[in-house]
């Protein structure tokens, strides 16, 4: 641990630029590391596993800071955008946009952003194949991309 503690904290503090929750991601990252020893196949520099490891935390850790505070309500969508928070008219404009998108492609992605199930859970609840559930959701985000493009164009 002592080897290798600077090379995860530099990448934690990158991440972080807070030095507390930087020490706690790469206490993370270590005892991450130490539960999948026996995955370490020597294949790769243990730096190299190392770093992977890190990575991964990290990137889940961002992907879940953009997603955050989205919710479900009785129904009703309600969801707060990093980029317009304070923006009660795109919150709006979003909800309406996702109650118009067909029902294949809104389910997905009301239980991935708004339930946060993982891709493999959805896929089991809705007897789809990974890859269509993917596809899915992939094509429910460009609908709304793109529906959200018009209404910008539009003002």
């Amino acid at each position: 641990m002592d080897k290798y503690q600077g090379m995860v904290f530099a990448q934690c503090m990158k991440f972080s630029r807070n030095t507390e929750e930087a020490e706690d991601m790469t206490q993370e990252i270590f005892i991450k590391a130490f539960e999948n020893l026996s995955q370490f196949r020597g294949e790769s520099q243990f730096s190299t596993w190392l770093y992977k490891i890190a990575q991964n935390l990290l990137l889940t850790k961002s992907r879940k800071k953009q997603v955050h505070t989205e919710t479900l309500v009785d129904g009703n969508f309600s969801a707060e955008s990093k980029v317009e928070e304070h923006d009660s008219d795109f919150k709006m404009k979003l909800q309406n946009l996702l109650s118009k998108l067909p029902k294949n492609y809104k389910l997905p992605i009301m239980l991935y952003y708004y339930e946060n199930m993982s891709y493999a859970e959805i896929a089991v609840k809705l007897n789809l194949k990974l890859g269509t559930l993917k596809s899915h959701i992939l094509r429910g985000k460009e609908l709304l991309k793109g529906w959200l493009q018009n209404e910008k164009r539009k003002l």
